[in-house]
């Protein structure tokens, strides 16, 4: 997309115009669906949270300005929505509201883009890493993100980018091993 159309975009979405606001949901979709799936805290509801991820870039709509991607813009506002999710969810733990268990397969398996074995695991080995490197891990080996984009998306330099995904790559092989999956066995791989 050229400046102009960044530009030209970001002026739409900003007045609220139905194309612009289709074209933003139809375009990044997809992405906000897997941050809330991979990134959310454990027992939420991945489709949920991207649901409130979109309801809150529609009523901050005029902060967009299209210096950055939508994005990049959009995965701030999941990454507060995220938090906020997970302060009500220990807060509720706290009061006695809700346990808090591991992310149990039928929970996992219900949502759209974990339905095999393999995404299940993943997905509660994921859910064992600590929130900084569970992004790093997520945003480059899962989204297929560039380390510069990641720090570009979550405003740190690249050097952190890379010592969080050295870590996360470790811890998430110790977690893989934890629930049962056999690195480069019978065909499972990272």
């Amino acid at each position: 997309m050229t400046e102009a159309e960044k530009h030209t975009f970001a002026e739409a979405l900003r007045a609220g115009e139905p194309a612009a606001i289709e074209r933003l949901y139809r375009e990044n979709a997809r992405a906000v669906l897997g941050w809330c799936l991979r990134l959310g805290a454990p027992g939420s509801d991945a489709e949920d949270a991207a649901h409130e991820v979109f309801a809150t870039a529609l009523e901050a709509r005029r902060s967009y300005r299209g210096d950055a991607s939508a994005a990049g813009w959009l995965y701030q506002i999941t990454r507060r929505v995220l938090a906020n999710q997970r302060r009500r969810l220990a807060l509720r733990r706290f009061f006695g509201l809700e346990t808090a268990p591991e992310p149990s397969e039928a929970a996992i398996a219900d949502t759209a883009l974990a339905r095999d074995e393999d995404r299940v695991l993943v997905q509660r080995a994921l859910a064992r890493l600590p929130d900084a490197q569970r992004e790093a891990i997520v945003l480059v080996d899962l989204d297929e993100r560039s380390p510069n984009e990641v720090a570009e998306l979550l405003g740190i330099p690249v050097g952190t980018v890379h010592s969080r995904l050295l870590a996360a790559r470790r811890a998430f092989a110790k977690a893989a091993q934890h629930e049962g999956w056999m690195l480069g066995v019978a065909g499972r791989s990272v």
